[in-house]
């Protein structure tokens, strides 16, 4: 059993469940899941913005289970089911990065062309 913020129900609720140990690496959750009816999974790690899900590649939705852990609701059957942090901070900084560095890059070549014209003025 889980509280939800959301109104979800199983339509046919799992009786017999496996969940493999789980693998972990500094931004992502893996765990391979097997039900026989819908359920939710319920990773005991703390929900915060910035986790996203997938199942089996595709993307799926992501809840807040008993107001504090991660909830991912799964149909019957096996599923990979793959957890990511990609908060949304990183990836701003990330295209702040970059435009930077593309704009760092434009200031420098219109710096050197205008050396370059100065070059040719005071020569011709």
């Amino acid at each position: 059993m889980a509280a939800l913020d959301d109104p979800w129900r199983p339509a046919r609720p799992f009786t017999r469940s496996t969940v493999g140990t789980p693998s972990f690496t500094n931004n992502t959750v893996t765990l391979d899941v097997e039900l026989d009816g819908d359920g939710l999974l319920v990773v005991t790690e703390q929900s915060f913005p910035g986790w996203q899900a997938w199942v089996d590649g595709e993307r799926a939705p992501l809840w807040t289970a008993n107001m504090i852990f991660r909830g991912v609701p799964l149909s019957a059957g096996a599923h990979r089911v793959v957890l990511r942090y990609r908060p949304m901070s990183i990836v701003l900084g990330g295209a702040l990065s970059l435009a930077s560095a593309a704009g760092v890059l434009v200031l420098g070549f219109l710096a050197a062309r205008a050396r370059r014209e100065r070059a040719v003025a005071a020569r011709g």
